[in-house]
């Protein structure tokens, strides 16, 4: 039996799985069951989620959810409204209603409640051992234990970081560690969290410090501007009445003046912007490239996508022109090669040392590990991105589907959509047909690789890259949205499925 994950409710379960199979699929580390067992608690289960922490969440036809081990056997009963299936120092937020009002409380891995289900609101996750709890709209801080470590008493609470947690009182934010410990006795009106160590606050007259995990101000509070960590251990300071940026380090100097429009920090340098141009800086205030261009975008420290004048090109931290300026546009591919894009949208491929990979301009479709499909008006090719003197020709009467060139061109695990005679197929880099092209139409759908919507006599349904049918083709109409797919067929309600897909055993 072939089938696709039904979407029936958002849930936290579903979200999460989706998430740690997409982490799964980068990391080739996919935690799931074995196909088998997968068909049997389906058989039981309408839902069920992705192994984690040695279980998976499973949700029961009356819309509960439960916890099963990786052997499928029962650990929680479905009984939870929802669980939150990331297992923070062995405990995971779950929902439960009582008396018409949904509570919320901790279980552990083996099923037990460890917190129990008795507030209002909740973070999803401990922090240092410590989580945020809500009753009757107060918020206060309890431990794995669900002792009290801050009471239950504040409209306001937020997380820092660093085991910090800021509450908020009528006459401003305290700071306190997750001891329960007032971290400084000063009020602040405005603060941000800790990132390696420091936090800027804004004191009740109006001036803006940073303080260390200590609660010690590092300098004596400037006002009129507000901060924002922009590197590690260096913060834009912007000017609250003329709107204007510049760069402080943690002891308050001004390493560059607050003389410019915008300051963004890329790859180790300091693009900053001023009179809609933008120029290049070190950390320490050093010029790397004059504020006189549209556009910068640094690769590296040492190489630059430049942009002047409407035209592209690439420099270095010499002010050497590594690839001229001359075209619509440049775009990083694979790390180490650069592609340029002509006005005619066909482009070059270059290394960073600006050496021309093939002397013809190519239009460009998918990007494997190794190679590029790319086509010309000489034919398709695959182009060996390791070895640039090799590139495959393929059957003359095969077109390559090609992409819109943007920044950060689509890549696959080597595959790629051909047409013949206005029909669709697929092959591998190494140009073996997968699909021989039948399909009126062909794209490539959701967060899986190798799936992909097909029409064919005037219907649409779903196949794998071995042409194995997922969805039968049966349908008027598919809309991809961001969250699901939607097939659609006449006279009958639209079927929505998730953008993971799982096949089962036949």
């Amino acid at each position: 039996m072939l089938t696709i994950k039904n979407i029936l409710q958002p849930t936290f379960a579903l979200i999460s799985c989706t998430l740690l199979m997409l982490s799964a699929v980068v990391t080739g580390s996919a935690q799931k069951f074995d196909k088998s067992l997968m068909k049997q608690l389906k058989a039981t289960y309408e839902f069920v989620g992705c192994i984690s922490n040695g279980v998976a969440v499973v949700r029961n036809k009356a819309g509960k959810e439960g916890l099963v081990d990786s052997t499928g056997h029962l650990v929680a009963a479905p009984k939870y409204d929802y669980i939150y299936d990331r297992f923070d120092e062995d405990k995971a937020q779950a929902g439960i209603t009582k008396n018409g009002k949904l509570k919320r409380g901790f279980i552990n891995n083996r099923g037990r409640i460890v917190i129990p289900f008795e507030y209002d609101d909740a973070a999803t996750s401990f922090e240092a051992g410590r989580c945020m709890v809500a009753k009757n709209n107060k918020w206060g801080l309890i431990d794995t234990l669900n002792n009290v470590i801050l009471p239950l008493q504040y409209s306001e609470m937020i997380s820092l970081n660093d085991g910090k947690f800021a509450v908020k009182t009528t006459a401003g934010y305290r700071i306190y560690t997750s001891r329960g410990r007032l971290l400084t006795p000063t009020l602040f009106i405005d603060l941000e969290r800790f990132y390696n160590g420091y936090t800027w606050v804004q004191l009740k007259n109006g001036g803006v410090t940073l303080i260390n995990r200590n609660g010690q101000q590092l300098f004596d509070p400037i006002t009129g501007y507000r901060l924002n960590e922009v590197a590690p251990y260096f913060y834009t300071a912007t000017n609250t009445t003329m709107g204007k940026t510049g760069l402080i380090d943690t002891l308050g100097h001004f390493v560059m003046p607050a003389i410019y429009n915008a300051i963004q920090y890329r790859n180790d340098v300091l693009v900053v912007e001023k009179n809609k141009k933008q120029g290049a800086y070190t950390l320490a205030g050093k010029e790397l490239l004059s504020v006189a261009y549209n556009y910068i975008f640094p690769l590296s420290r040492d190489l630059y996508i430049v942009q002047q004048n409407g035209l592209s090109g690439v420099m270095n931290s010499n002010r050497e022109t590594i690839i001229p300026l001359q075209y619509s546009n440049v775009f990083p591919l694979k790390d180490t090669l650069l592609v340029t894009v002509n006005k005619d949208t066909s482009v070059y491929v270059y290394n960073f040392r600006g050496e021309k990979l093939w002397p013809e301009a190519y239009r460009i479709g998918n990007v494997a590990t190794n190679a590029v499909f790319a086509c010309n008006a000489d034919g398709s090719y695959i182009l060996d991105l390791s070895h640039p003197a090799n590139r495959l020709l393929l059957d003359k009467n095969c077109t390559i589907k090609t992409n819109p060139v943007y920044f950060g061109i689509p890549t696959t695990p080597g595959l790629q959509i051909i047409s013949k005679e206005n029909r669709y197929g697929l092959i591998d880099s190494t140009g073996r047909i997968l699909i021989a092209p039948q399909y009126e139409q062909m794209y490539k759908i959701g967060f899986n690789p190798g799936y992909y919507a097909v029409q064919k006599n005037k219907k649409w349904g779903i196949v794998n890259f071995r042409n194995r049918i997922i969805h039968a083709i049966v349908y008027e109409q598919f809309i991809e949205s961001k969250e699901y797919l939607k097939m659609r067929r006449k006279g009958q309600k639209d079927e929505l499925f998730s953008f993971y897909i799982e096949e089962d055993e036949e």
